[in-house]
């Protein structure tokens, strides 16, 4: 009884053996294990390796067989330990090229880091000393100040220093120059507003050519010639007087009927003087003045045969009319006085009355079917003179 007992208990004593020693074992090749992953993660860093290896270690425990002692009536069984299965992971010894150059370029990033946070660092810490240095003058000016004796000084008047004169050739000429525009600016703004607020009185002789919008085959023009007297109100509002003399000719076949010989061209001359008022606008008062205007002209033309001799004279004759019209032209200011423009002025007749002899004038004969109640138009080129 007793042998049996003592063999039950060696069986389980062996048993408790085995299962302490694989305890042993699997926590040494854990042990194992974890301090070749932590080599290898100092090595490489916290990389994820490229190929990994699982290593599964199963450590069975033995299990003794029951054995039975013939004298025994009971066996205890022998406890049976189940370990979990242990997982192993191994890396490369190897780093790839990719993990090279990452670990090259953050080895370059680090050392640029540290130089831009030195530079920083050595910036502030010159700025710093300054900054000390400027506070302690300050302070010890001010210390110097309320420890120093109190002395009442005179006031004194400085005169100030004289400018020294400019040495750069260059730069006297720039000043010279804007001088020169300066005064040049100043000096055309007080002619504008000089030109402006003044009225101007001015008188003006032109010279044109007449002409009659019918087209008057046996008329011909000679000249214009006119005297022109004016006023211009600093509304740029002009009045004028003005006296024109045309001169035409007139041909006219006589005689050469009922026996009295062959017929003659008689030559007569009309001269055409118009008397006119007009009331004018020019729409700038600088250099340049276009203008426009409305006229109104008392017209009086005489008649005189050039040929007049025995039967064959038909004497002279004079004629009256009321002429209104309008004007256009412009001129151009050559000085503060002196200018030239040119002007149109067309006429239109309103009334007219002859004398008691124009019948009996060659112009009544003439065929040119009375030139009085006819349009006319008299372009002019005049010189003005201010005054």
């Amino acid at each position: 009884m007793f042998r049996g007992l003592f063999i039950s208990l060696l069986m389980c004593s062996m048993t408790l053996v085995v299962s302490v020693r694989a305890d042993d074992l699997e926590r040494e090749l854990n042990l194992l294990y974890q301090k070749q992953i932590e080599a290898e993660k100092s090595l490489h860093g916290d990389k994820k390796p490229q190929e990994t290896t699982t290593v599964q270690v199963n450590v069975i425990p033995v299990q003794a067989s029951q054995t039975v002692a013939p004298q025994a009536p009971e066996v205890k069984e022998a406890t049976v330990y189940q370990i979990p299965a242990s997982q192993v992971e191994a890396t490369p010894l190897n780093a790839s090229r990719a993990d090279q150059l990452r670990k090259a370029r953050q080895d370059i990033e680090i050392q640029t880091e540290q130089a831009i946070v030195e530079q920083l660092e050595a910036q502030r810490l010159e700025w710093e000393r300054k900054r000390a240095e400027a506070l302690l003058k300050t302070m010890q000016e001010q210390s110097a100040a309320l420890n120093a004796p109190k002395v009442e000084t005179p006031a004194i008047v400085l005169a100030p220093a004289p400018i020294a004169p400019v040495q750069d050739e260059t730069t006297k000429k720039e000043i010279s120059e804007l001088k020169e525009n300066i005064n040049s600016l100043s000096t055309e703004l007080k002619e504008n507003k000089k030109d402006a607020e003044k009225s101007e009185y001015y008188m003006s002789l032109g010279a044109g050519m007449p002409e009659y919008v019918d087209n008057i085959i046996n008329l011909r023009v000679d000249y214009s010639l006119g005297l022109a007297l004016g006023f211009r109100s600093p509304t740029n509002a002009v009045f004028e007087v003005s006296l024109f003399q045309s001169v035409y000719r007139l041909e006219n076949i006589v005689g050469g009927g009922g026996g009295f010989g062959s017929p003659f061209a008689s030559i007569g001359e009309v001269n055409q003087y118009n008397l006119s008022a007009s009331a004018k606008y020019t729409f700038f008062s600088g250099r340049i003045r276009p203008l426009v205007g409305v006229i109104a002209s008392l017209t009086r033309r005489d008649y005189t045969d050039l040929q007049c001799f025995g039967f064959s004279c038909q004497g002279d004759a004079q004629t009256n009319a009321f002429d209104l019209g309008t004007l256009i032209g412009g001129e151009v200011m050559m000085s503060e006085t002196f200018g030239i423009g040119v002007e149109y002025q067309y006429f239109r007749n309103i009334s007219n009355r002859q004398d008691s002899n124009f019948q009996s004038s060659f112009a009544f004969n003439s065929g040119t079917n009375y030139l009085e109640d006819k349009d006319y138009s008299i372009f002019s080129v005049r010189g003005r003179i201010s005054f």
